[in-house]
């Protein structure tokens, strides 16, 4: 045998098999998400990319973006005068983490094989796999939901001994800062974990609240005193009431004799009746409300007014603000899309897969809104057009992700609302057959994520339920965990404080080992 391939054989031996798996996984999936990045080099734009780019490269930071985000762009513009470094490493970063995701299910019985698949397939999809080559904040949120996820699964797996759950609360609690500043609303997430591992998980209940309670008071800290003292301004206040708006058109659309001549008075100050009754009444995306003829200086003017309005909305007519929200958030909890005769936009926002789509993205770059345009940037002429490493594997990538999207294929592929059912069934399964509540935290990331874009979402925008989709995906191995499979599990669980471990007799020991595997 060659010195080299002893030599390979020989370190691959010292490996232990968790090594093992999560360097397989590592390297496949980096290998995959390669291709994606030549493909679309330096990156994936949307119209939020350029405003982090407008941001950061003319002084004018705002905190209606993650300030985080903004800073890695900031860093990765100086450092290589481009975006391709930001892009590799989140590439880079989402191998890691679905590495240290392969090994935690590998922990709790799952074989090997089936979480180097589930890997993957999260690359080889074009939902997912190129949505970590996009320059958006959403990227190192999804990532931090992906490393809870896998924290809560080795939380799970410690069988009665919590004493040695660093590890697994570690995770936990780096996935909960990540989530925190990476996202503006990334708080109700946190709060729907940390109850449900109050409820599930008793023997970790005073470190958990510690790390929820400890990193929310640190990200307030950072947007609410650091980030002003440092001369991070507050964003738009029209930006923030976006979603009020448009709650206040859809109930003046289903029930305007509840409108009074002062509310009419407030809703004209800021755009006509025919714009609150027309086009800003479509309930299935807020930009529309906010977009031409409505006067969104006037609307920053009038925020005070237009928020009390809202609230007096909501107490006369509460189910018109309910239906607005469940319409909105369809893309959270809908299988499929909704009614196409509707005058809005019920299909999936994906904001490059056809040529339409993408001069609509930079063409949105020359948008005035408040005195901002994007060409004003240094980095303009980067940001006018890709530049791949290949053209025939871009052309390739965006014909493979355009038929994706069909009516046909988005609901699986482009959709994270089947993931969350699908996750939920499995998880509950799990619970079923190992007789124990404590894994139903499994299902705890992806429920803090959905409930999070049904309480508050703007439009049917894939990006926002990428997170599940993605969990989604890594947790189907699940199915594979039978109750022979458990055996040889079983085996490997520390006994219970104060209860003496007796080991199995031999042939019992060999028939698990045969069901591993």
């Amino acid at each position: 045998m060659p010195l080299a391939v002893r030599t390979v054989v020989r370190g691959r031996d010292r490996l232990s098999p968790p090594r093992r798996l999560a360097l397989t996984v590592l390297v496949l999936c980096q290998a995959l998400f390669l291709v994606h990045w030549a493909a679309f080099w330096p990156a994936l734009y949307s119209p939020d990319s350029f405003t982090y780019v407008w941001q950061v490269s003319t002084g004018n930071w705002v905190s209606d973006h993650s300030i985080a985000y903004d800073s890695l762009v900031w860093l990765s513009l100086r450092v290589t005068g481009n975006l391709w470094l930001l892009t590799l490493l989140q590439t880079v970063f989402a191998s890691v983490l679905m590495a240290d995701t392969a090994v935690s299910l590998h922990r709790i019985g799952v074989r090997a094989r089936w979480t180097v698949a589930a890997s993957a397939i999260v690359v080889l999809l074009p939902s997912t796999g190129t949505f970590f080559v996009f320059v958006w904040k959403d990227v190192p949120y999804v990532l931090g939901a992906v490393l809870v996820f896998s924290g809560c699964v080795r939380l799970a797996g410690l069988g009665a001994d919590r004493t040695v759950a660093r590890p697994a609360l570690w995770r936990i609690t780096v996935g909960f800062a990540a989530v925190l500043v990476f996202r503006n609303n990334g708080y109700p997430a946190i709060v729907v974990v940390v109850a449900g591992i109050l409820l599930l998980v008793p023997g970790v209940r005073l470190r958990i609240l510690v790390a929820g309670v400890s990193t929310t008071l640190t990200a307030l800290l950072l947007t609410l005193v650091v980030c002003p003292s440092v001369g991070v301004r507050l964003p738009h206040k029209d930006a923030v009431i976006g979603l009020n708006v448009a709650d206040i058109a859809v109930s003046y659309k289903e029930s305007p004799s509840s409108f009074s001549s002062a509310d009419l008075a407030v809703m004209e100050a800021v755009a006509p009746l025919s714009h609150w009754r027309g086009r800003a009444a479509n309930c299935w995306d807020a930009d529309w409300a906010m977009a031409k003829p409505m006067n969104r200086p006037a609307v920053a003017a009038n925020s005070s007014a237009l928020l009390s309005l809202w609230t007096r909305v909501l107490l006369r007519t509460p189910q018109d603000i309910v239906g607005a929200r469940l319409c909105r958030a369809q893309i959270a909890w809908g299988v499929t899309q909704g009614p196409a005769a509707l005058a809005g936009s019920t299909n999936v926002k994906v904001p490059w897969v056809t040529p339409s789509m993408m001069r609509w993205t930079y063409d949105h770059a020359n948008w005035s809104y408040h005195g901002t345009r994007i060409t004003q940037s240094p980095y303009w002429r980067v940001l006018q057009r890709q530049h791949p490493l290949s053209d025939r594997l871009n052309r390739l990538e965006r014909t493979y992700s355009t038929r994706s999207t069909a009516v046909s294929t988005q609901w699986i592929v482009w959709r994270g609302a089947i993931w969350c059912y699908l996750c939920y069934a499995l998880v509950l399964r799990l619970a079923r057959v190992r007789r124990g509540k404590v894994w139903l935290v499994l299902l705890l990331p992806t429920l803090s994520l959905q409930l999070t874009v049904i309480a508050a979402n703007p439009a049917q925008i894939w990006r926002y339920m990428t997170g599940p989709l993605v969990i989604g995906v890594l947790a189907l191995p699940l199915a594979t965990l039978t109750r022979s499979r458990d055996r040889a599990f079983a085996e490997r669980l520390p006994p219970a404080p104060g209860v003496e471990h007796h080991a199995p007799p031999e042939h019992e020991i060999i028939a698990a080992g045969q069901a591993g595997g």
